[in-house]
């Protein structure tokens, strides 16, 4: 493989010190070992221990060793360690909480607020977090559990936003987030068109998974005789969800397909994700929402299927050279992961991890 200029630059500042590697997580994401990793590159474990925690600065010869190893360029495995400006991904309540990541080359903060997946401890308390080893997504995918689970043992740190599909492009189209879940059609080409429509060039799709998407109801209204089209003519109370998202898109033209223009009560308010639509039917504040199957079923509601959509990663396409996204697609393509996504309600995963151009 021959140098780039780039990569000359890189390899005459190596003996400085003054370098990020990404070597453990280029190597984890094919599934190596040091061990292996060192026979391929002709270096002994200890050596590639050593460089990967920084404790050795390797020379010129055993970093170009190291990258022929990986197939990867100088470039992707060691970057300059320069420091990087900071901004906020949105204005802050309380300035002391929040999380970091490296994106597009910028360190951006994000307050401290309530995910699905439990509690993160901010940076301040996190001795061990780094943002260049940390994910930003936004999406609405309540099954982002597995994924954070399977990239924290690559040691990638997840930050899981939820945010409508619209929300999440508008933080991708700012740079302040490395993927945007999205579901705006029920192919990928839907999304990609989408896409192509809001952000313009410079972006891709990576398949998550196809899922259910259905209307949710309460065990109180009679299962007897109640259709899709009947429930929507009913008087009912409804679990709305906000401008932009997915399951908004697919009400409107639900009630729009029964020539009804009133909506019900409760229509316009704005519910953050699948599993709130779930748990305010469950508990008897709605009767009616839209989400997807898992949600629903997860819930112990009745669950009329209304489209199959496609749940994809959009991403700029710059984002293919970071060690993270190698990872992320190793997760996607693995077949623990796909499993775990399969054995869910309504989830396929025949095309989980491939990639679309948006052009």
């Amino acid at each position: 493989m021959g140098l780039t200029g780039h990569d000359r630059v890189v390899i005459d500042t190596i003996m400085s010190g003054a370098l990020n590697n990404s070597l453990k997580t280029r190597r984890e994401g094919r599934g190596w070992s040091q061990a292996e990793l060192a026979e391929r590159a002709g270096l002994s474990r200890s050596e590639v221990s050593a460089i990967e925690v920084g404790r050795l600065v390797p020379s010129t010869a055993a970093a170009i060793k190291l990258v022929r190893a990986l197939g990867c360029t100088v470039e992707q495995v060691f970057s300059l360690e320069l420091p990087l400006a900071s901004e906020w991904a949105w204005v802050p309540t309380d300035a002391n909480r929040f999380w970091s990541a490296a994106v597009s080359g910028r360190l951006v903060r994000y307050p401290v607020e309530r995910i699905s997946t439990g509690i993160i401890p901010s940076d301040n308390l996190a001795e061990d977090a780094d943002p260049h080893r940390t994910l930003a997504v936004a999406g609405c995918d309540p099954a982002v559990g597995f994924l954070v689970s399977a990239l924290s043992v690559r040691g990638i740190r997840v930050l899981p936003f939820t945010r409508s599909s619209s929300a999440a492009l508008e933080l991708l189209r700012r740079k302040h987030v490395h993927l945007a879940g999205i579901h705006l059609g029920e192919s990928s080409s839907e999304n990609a068109a989408v896409v192509r429509r809001k952000l313009g060039p410079g972006f891709r799709l990576l398949h998550v998974a196809c899922w259910e998407e259905g209307l949710a109801v309460s065990p109180r209204i009679s299962a007897a005789g109640k259709s899709v089209d009947s429930i929507l003519r009913s008087r009912i109370r409804w679990a709305g969800r906000e401008e932009g998202s997915g399951a908004r898109r697919c009400s409107d033209q639900l009630f729009e397909g029964v020539g009804r223009s009133r909506k019900p009560e409760g229509y316009d308010h704005a519910i953050r994700d699948h599993d709130a639509v779930a748990e305010v039917i469950r508990s008897g504040w709605a009767d009616a929402g839209i989400c997807v199957r898992f949600a629903a079923e997860s819930a112990g509601l009745r669950f009329l299927t209304i489209q199959r959509e496609a749940y994809d990663f959009c991403y700029a396409e710059e984002f293919e050279n970071d060690p993270r996204f190698a990872a992320l697609v190793a997760v996607l393509r693995s077949r623990n992961f796909t499993g775990s996504l399969a054995a869910l309600p309504g989830y396929g995963v025949r095309q989980t991890g491939e990639t679309i151009s948006i052009s």
